[in-house]
């Protein structure tokens, strides 16, 4: 009888290897790790579709060629959690490692602005400090003073 290979013979598990090994060897890089996820979870379909073939036909395909895609399978199911946690932790570091370098630059940036509007008006300062002195005060402002001369201290006693 002519057998032949199942038709992800080899593309299982070369999805199941690439995807471990960037995971395991690229673990630095955590936006590999959903190319990682990516291509396991390609693997496993694909290995899942052979062995249904081979279940349907058994004479049809070779044995050799089943153990491979099942050798693959596995290790598609193995490289699909360890992908998929790396993925959330590199996902979450990004969130809160972006969410720092957000508030830095926000922060640098109103610091700048500030710099800017300073260098724009030199006597700012000058004039935000003058506007409180006793300089600037005008006679209306002793009015209060003025009132108090005038009422009776007597009657207050009383």
């Amino acid at each position: 009888m002519n057998q032949k290979k199942l038709p992800a013979d080899s593309g299982a598990m070369t999805l199941g290897i690439i995807s471990l090994s960037i995971v395991l060897i690229g673990f630095c890089c955590g936006l590999l790790a959903v190319a990682a996820l990516v291509l396991s979870i390609i693997g496993l379909v694909k290995a899942n579709k052979s062995i249904a073939l081979y279940r349907e036909n058994e004479e049809l395909y070779l044995e050799q060629s089943y153990k491979n895609v099942n050798t693959g399978r596995i290790l598609n199911i193995i490289a699909i959690p360890i992908s998929g946690i790396v993925s959330l932790i590199m996902i979450g570091y990004y969130f809160l490692y972006g969410a720092a370098v957000l508030s830095f630059l926000t922060l640098f940036g109103s610091m700048a602005s500030e710099m800017e509007r300073q260098s724009t008006y030199p006597d700012y300062e000058y004039y935000e400090e003058t506007t409180d002195s006793t300089d600037t005060w005008g006679d209306d402002d002793y009015i209060i003073e003025e009132e108090i001369d005038s009422i009776n201290l007597d009657s207050i006693q009383e």
